[in-house]
C-alpha cells in the first residue's frame, strides 16, 4: 500500500486545484461564433466572470464595439440592464437591399448588475454579417469588449496576427468565424483563436483531473 505524506497530500490537492482552474477558466466569448457571411445571425457576448485584473470585481458595464463591416443591429433588452449604443456616419452610404445605410452602430453599452463573480450573463445582438473579403475561405471578424467593474477595468481587444497582440495577456477579442459552417450546437463556446482551449479539450481534461482528484482521496483514506 502506498501511502501519502501530509505534505504530499497537500500538494496533490494544490495541484489537482490549479490544473481545475486553468481547465475551466473561460473569457469573454460570442456563444454563437460560426456563420455564414452575407446573413443575420443572433447571438451574444458571454462574461462568465468578473474583472480578472481586480481579483474577481462584480461586473458593472460591458461596451461591445462593431466591426466596421457590420451596418444592421439590433440589441437585446437584458433584464436589469440599460443599453445604450453609439452611432457614426457612413461614408460613403452602403446599399443593402433597397435601403441606404446612412449611418451605423459603432458600440453598445450594457450597464447594471452587479454580475457577482462566479455567476455569468449573456448580451445579445442580432446582426447582419458581411460578406467574407475571400470567398474561397472563412474568416475572423472581432468584437472587442470594455469590461468595467466595481473595481478596476479589463480590455478584450486583442487580435491575433496584428500589431502590438501579445497573447501572454490573454486578452483576445470575442470573435466570430464567417463564411463557414454555422453551429450546430449554438451552446458551445467555439476557441477557434490559437492558443486557446476548446470546449471539447477542457472537457476531456476536466475528466483527468476529476480522476486525479477521486484517485488521490481513495488513497489518502485507504492508508
Amino acid at each position: 500500500m502506498v501511502a501519502i505524506s501530509g505534505t504530499s497530500w497537500f500538494t496533490l490537492a494544490a495541484t489537482t486545484t490549479a490544473l481545475f482552474a486553468t481547465v475551466t477558466e473561460a473569457h469573454l466569448s460570442m456563444t454563437v461564433s460560426k456563420a455564414n457571411d452575407d446573413s443575420y445571425l443572433t447571438t451574444s457576448v458571454r462574461v462568465p466572470h468578473g474583472c480578472q485584473s481586480a481579483d474577481g470585481s462584480p461586473t458593472r458595464a460591458i461596451t461591445v464595439t462593431l466591426p466596421v463591416d457590420i451596418m444592421r443591429v439590433q440589441v437585446e433588452n437584458v433584464a436589469g440592464w440599460n443599453v445604450t449604443t453609439e452611432s457614426e456616419p457612413v461614408s460613403p452610404p452602403v446599399t443593402m437591399g433597397t435601403s441606404q445605410i446612412t449611418s451605423r452602430v459603432k458600440t453598445i453599452r450594457w450597464e447594471g448588475g452587479p454580475l457577482p463573480q462566479g455567476q455569468y450573463k449573456d448580451f445579445g445582438m442580432r446582426i447582419f454579417l458581411p460578406v467574407a473579403k475571400d470567398g474561397s475561405k472563412s474568416e475572423l471578424i472581432f468584437f472587442p469588449v470594455l469590461q468595467e467593474c466595481e473595481t478596476g477595468r479589463d480590455l478584450w481587444n486583442q487580435i491575433p496576427d496584428t500589431e502590438g497582440y501579445n497573447h501572454e495577456l490573454q486578452r483576445d477579442a470575442p470573435h466570430i468565424e464567417i463564411n463557414t459552417h454555422p453551429d450546430d450546437t449554438p451552446w458551445t463556446e467555439n476557441r477557434l483563436v490559437k492558443g486557446q482551449t476548446s470546449a471539447a479539450s477542457s472537457t476531456i481534461a476536466n475528466s483527468g483531473a476529476i480522476s486525479l482528484l477521486v484517485a488521490a482521496v481513495a488513497v489518502y483514506y485507504l492508508v
